[in-house]
């Protein structure tokens, strides 16, 4: 209005949409199908095989596929994304993206298939949560370009890795995939196992059941974080390397158990974290337990409690799986970026797909630039030079030094700092309370 120009209608603004959204969905292709050719470049200048990649994938609904149990025969989401993200640089681009939708944009709806007119690709009886469909449709993409998943990082979900499996098996890959579990979500799914422990409660020093709850909680946070330190110096030490890994793993777990038993003579041989030592042990200075917290009952029945909960985290089979310490946490990123384009208050079932790959673009090349080239690439260039242009400039430098910085020493230590003084402050009202 300011400008003194008539506001479009929305019929015009919705055509306009659909064929802009078309447009910079193939734009994205190309630029995915570039990013997979600069994998394989990279590969090569390292020395190692050119067509293998280390995958994270995950998909993002835009419902909880669980939230509508009993509700309705379906699962309640309608439209779902499904994210591949190379693991091989630090840039982390996403290679690849797989989007289902279940509605139809015309009237009225297709009865069981989608006709050529609709943008809907997923009939409605269909299973949406099938991740293992969308991550064979995933791999076949990346093999067109000569690339194949060598490890496979995941969340819980192991339906992603029996379709990498099943390729293998079939012959369709001729690299044998490994599965990597995330371990940030094995860390929360191990601090829920916890809590659910009823046994746990009975050890927990207090006089009465409210209190045990409450310590019981905080130690489970504390376990959880215990685990996680040892973790961190055992992969600087062995990762990589399965045999040191477990070897080292077993009298670190004998450590731990001892710790919370108020016995720290092994820590000073075995842990790597605690000192062992009178005035420096883990639960010095400690954000969620007091400094002389100890677990009440017989030492056997103790040990043997605390040895479940620990080995649940610190078992063979479980560092297998988290041999190479690989994360999905660009996943989860890429998700938030999509869950801003597509929030689940609206349903965009003509340019869902578009913007979507709208999001991924930004994700790669960042958001200024993204702006400028899909502009661009849809015959509508921003003037190099003009405000709009420096603005965007201006909006990529920053995102860049962000990047940087979030992904720092410095950064962490002041999420740490931050989390300490909020525990000491709570800690300190309840003294006075």
């Amino acid at each position: 209005m300011s400008a003194n120009i008539p506001a479009p209608s929305e019929r015009g603004m919705q055509k306009r949409s659909n064929k802009v959204c078309d447009q910079i969905e193939e734009i994205n292709k190309t630029d995915m199908g570039e990013l997979r050719k600069r994998v394989k470049e990279i590969n090569t200048h390292r020395g190692n095989p050119p067509n293998k990649v280390d995958l994270m994938v995950d998909a993002n609904y835009n419902n909880p596929i669980y939230s509508g149990a009993g509700k309705n025969p379906f699962q309640p989401a309608t439209q779902v994304m499904f994210s591949a993200i190379e693991h091989n640089t630090k840039d982390q681009y996403v290679v690849d993206l797989v989007t289902k939708n279940k509605l139809c944009n015309i009237w009225p709806p297709c009865e069981s298939e989608h006709t050529s007119h609709c943008k809907g690709n997923l009939p409605l009886a269909s299973s949406i949560g099938n991740e293992q469909a969308y991550c064979y449709e995933s791999l076949e993409n990346l093999k067109r370009d000569g690339l194949e998943v060598d490890k496979l990082v995941t969340d819980s979900d192991t339906g992603a890795f029996k379709a990498a499996e099943k390729r293998y098996k079939s012959g369709a890959s001729c690299t044998k995939p490994t599965h990597n579990l995330d371990p940030i979500h094995l860390t929360r799914n191990f601090r829920k196992n916890i809590l659910k422990c009823a046994k746990l409660e009975e050890i927990m020093p207090g006089s009465t059941k409210k209190e045990r709850q409450t310590i019981k909680k905080r130690f489970t946070c504390d376990l959880a974080a215990r685990c996680q330190a040892e973790l961190y110096h055992l992969y600087d030490r062995h990762c990589g390397s399965l045999i040191p890994l477990q070897r080292a793993a077993h009298g670190v777990k004998e450590a731990i158990v001892k710790c919370y038993q108020g016995v720290h003579c092994e820590c000073r041989t075995k842990s790597l974290v605690c000192a062992g030592k009178e005035r420096n042990t883990w639960l010095t200075d400690n954000i969620y337990l007091p400094r002389d917290f100890k677990v009440s009952g017989g030492e056997a029945t103790v040990s043997k409690t605390l040895m479940e909960k620990v080995d649940a985290r610190l078992g063979d089979s479980v560092l297998e799986k988290t041999l190479w310490n690989l994360t999905t946490q660009k996943v989860e990123s890429v998700n938030r970026r999509l869950k801003r384009s597509l929030p689940s208050s609206v349903n965009f079932t003509r340019n869902f797909s578009g913007r979507a790959h709208r999001a991924v673009y930004s994700v790669n090349h960042g958001p200024g630039t993204a702006i400028k080239e899909l502009c661009s690439g849809v015959g509508s260039p921003i003037t190099a030079g003009s405000s709009v242009s420096k603005d965007l400039d201006k909006e990529q430098k920053r995102h860049l030094y962000n990047k940087v910085n979030h992904c720092g020493v410095k950064f962490r230590r002041e999420i740490r700092d931050t989390k300490y003084s909020n525990y000491m402050t709570v800690k300190l009202m309840k003294k006075f309370m």
